[in-house]
């Protein structure tokens, strides 16, 4: 999604030879632009698994705190991660069981972390 040199997200896309999980995935996107509940974008879907988002480093200074949005971005330098689990395999055959539609956004809970809160779910298992 940017340099890897100066990365602030490191993300793993899926394997999908034949095209099922993006197909999947565009008739979900379709259904809720239908439904009024997503814009419209003239974007392509980015399938992927986030593996590190510095945004959700403990200790940082985020707006809410009062820093602004001009504060400077916490970035990596990513090559030689790339590089050493370039043909690695995160996942396999890993059973979908839920899907959850969640506000963009994530929010901090009493402990410090941040998660994404779920508007809706179903069990698909």
């Amino acid at each position: 999604m940017q340099s890897a040199a100066k990365a602030s997200v490191l993300y793993a896309p899926p394997l999908d030879t034949d095209g099922v999980l993006a197909r999947f995935c565009e008739k979900l996107r379709s259904a809720f632009q239908e439904a009024g509940l997503m814009i419209e974008e003239n974007r392509p879907l980015l399938l992927h698994a986030t593996i590190l988002n510095t945004i959700y480093v403990k200790g940082r200074k985020t707006s809410r705190e009062g820093r602004g949005k001009n504060r400077e971005k916490l970035t990596i330098d990513a090559r030689q991660i790339l590089d050493r689990y370039d043909d690695y395999l995160w996942m396999e055959d890993v059973p979908l069981e839920k899907i959850a539609i969640c506000k963009m956004g994530a929010k901090k809970q009493e402990d410090g972390d941040e998660i994404y809160e779920v508007e809706a779910e179903i069990d698909v298992a």
